[in-house]
């Protein structure tokens, strides 16, 4: 299927296994030019290896390892079309049991990280102007549901 992405630059966090991994194999199917994310570095290597990606091992929960994967996927592709933002999540188990502190710590994991990076960057601005393509930039922000259950789907 061509989904008219070829050429384009993805960052996919959580790419080492799981729906990090499926969607980074999936983009560079479609001609992306993919900088895979993971915290696993040799399973990371070894995967973006496989599928023709760019490997950085980092944290995207960290604010600075963020900037740099952003940085290096800039410097490598020159423009950041989507960011698959697959990472970290609530504790396995029936999506009812999710107490207080449980949806806290996801909302920490999931969201936080990448609103106070955004944040960040409208207060000191990048010291070059960033090309995110010509129409725009896209963020998908992954998780599974499956079975009633509340499913961390990153890469671990």
């Amino acid at each position: 299927m061509d989904l008219s992405l070829a050429g384009k630059s993805a960052i996919v966090g959580g790419a080492t296994s799981g729906l990090g991994l499926a969607v980074a194999q999936a983009l560079a199917g479609e001609g992306v030019n993919v900088v895979m994310v993971g915290r696993r570095a040799e399973v990371l290597h070894a995967e973006a290896e496989r599928i023709g990606a760019y490997p950085i091992v980092a944290d995207m929960s960290r604010h600075d390892d963020l900037v740099r994967v952003v940085e290096l996927t800039m410097e490598r592709f020159g423009r950041l079309d989507i960011l698959v933002w697959n990472t970290g999540g609530p504790p396995n188990g029936p999506a009812t049991s999710i107490g207080p502190q449980d949806a806290r710590a996801a909302f920490d994991a999931l969201l936080a990280p990448l609103g106070k990076a955004i944040f960040k960057s409208l207060l000191s601005p990048l010291p070059a102007p960033i090309d995110f393509g010509q129409h725009r930039s896209d963020l998908l922000k992954v998780s599974d549901l499956w079975n009633g259950y509340a499913r961390h789907a990153g890469g671990k």
